[in-house]
């Protein structure tokens, strides 16, 4: 979770976060999240996704999904793999 608040704190996330009722169904939730938590909490989800794949479901352009992504990667978060011609991302695990 550190790597998460670390995450968007650093791409400006954590100051636009709206306060969340914890009766508040995934699908309530997911519209009002700002795009940096969208994509890691999509990230938390799949294990492996293309940037087309992930800006389809947190609804926002590729073109964003590629720049949050790029910025997870800087920040240690992410990472790809490029598979089959394309890439795919991930989070970075420790165990």
């Amino acid at each position: 979770m550190a790597f998460f608040s670390l995450a968007c704190w650093h791409s400006g996330a954590m100051s636009n976060l709206p306060l969340i009722n914890s009766d508040a169904k995934w699908g309530d939730i997911m519209p009002v999240m700002p795009v940096a938590y969208r994509i890691f909490a999509y990230l938390l989800r799949n294990e492996l996704s293309t940037a087309k794949a992930i800006a389809s479901d947190c609804n926002c352009t590729q073109q964003t999904a590629n720049k949050t992504l790029l910025r997870l990667m800087d920040l240690g978060v992410a990472m790809r793999d490029k598979q089959r011609g394309s890439y795919h991302w991930s989070l970075i695990r420790g165990d």
